[in-house]
């Protein structure tokens, strides 16, 4: 009995301060009128509610009425609970920012039905999976472009995703490092407590390797989605054919999946490679870190 009273309580006990005008409220309604005072003064009390419309006065009933009414009107407004529930008043959505490769090993065939397409795919499957959240889209060759800044709107990026070629970016090289920064400025500049980096690509370097310490020691977290296959496949040249070495050999395109690895271990994320189903996409959506636990309040 005692643990139920000790669970009672009011979500709004503002309201409580009404309950201080309920007593004026109730004189004022059951006080006598000024005729009544007068005829007070010359009858004899007994005979006084005869000589009124030859009835007795009027029953205090009403007021206690009354009374009982409002209190118990303030405390409806109160709200008296026995249940306490937890409710977020607020709460800071998970930022993903997806960093995309456009070097030439993304027209690579060894995956169907290029590697560019389906990292394309990807990318939307893994905006998908972060609905409730913000996400950016960065592009990279030998420099690093913001392609969209992170955003709730995640269709809003689909016809810059679409548009998105080797041959739409303006220098050529492949530099992940720089990529991985700007995601990690990205995340900051939005005011955002830790996010999620997810790296599509085939290959990585050392440079690489230490931006992904840096974005982790940030509080963000560094993931990979290799693309590609270990074998690797030819790549579609822009004159035709396939892109051939300086010696005239066919460039093949392996996917690196130890610096990848590497890249993952760095920035405390997932390595998954391109799966055919939604299994990589699943992994990598448990990797979004929440960006912070919202404020409570008693409810009903």
């Amino acid at each position: 009995m005692s643990a139920w009273f000790g669970a009672f309580h009011f979500i709004e006990p503002r309201w409580l301060w009404l309950l201080v005008l309920v007593p004026p409220i109730a004189w004022l309604t059951g006080r006598r009128s000024s005729g009544q005072r007068v005829l007070a003064r010359l009858a004899d009390p007994e005979l006084l509610p005869y000589l009124l419309d030859g009835q007795a006065a009027t029953s205090r009933v009403p007021v206690m009425a009354f009374v009982a009414a409002a209190v118990l009107a303030v405390l409806a407004l109160a709200g008296p609970s026995w249940d306490r529930q937890t409710q977020p008043l607020f709460a800071e959505r998970a930022a993903q920012v997806v960093v995309v490769s456009m070097s030439q090993h993304m027209l690579s065939h060894d995956v169907v039905p290029d590697r560019l397409s389906r990292a394309r795919y990807k990318v939307r499957e893994l905006y998908a999976a972060n609905r409730d959240g913000m996400n950016a889209l960065i592009a990279y060759t030998g420099d690093a472009f913001t392609v969209a800044p992170l955003t709730t709107d995640a269709h809003s990026v689909d016809d810059l995703l679409t548009a998105l070629a080797p041959d739409t970016m303006p220098v050529e090289g492949d530099d992940p490092g720089k990529a991985i920064d700007l995601a990690a400025d990205l995340i900051r500049r939005a005011d955002v407590r830790g996010g999620s980096i997810v790296l599509v690509t085939d290959r990585a370097d050392a440079a690489a390797v230490a931006a992904a310490r840096r974005a982790r020691a940030a509080g963000d977290r560094v993931s990979v989605l290799a693309i590609g296959t270990a074998r690797g496949g030819p790549i579609a040249a822009e004159a035709g054919g396939f892109l051939k070495d300086e010696r005239g050999d066919m460039v093949m395109a392996p996917r690196d999946d130890a610096s990848l690895q590497a890249v993952a271990n760095a920035g405390g994320g997932r390595f998954v490679p391109v799966a055919d189903g939604a299994s990589d996409v699943t992994t990598l959506a448990g990797a979004l870190q929440n960006a912070g636990e919202g404020k409570a309040v008693d409810t009903l």
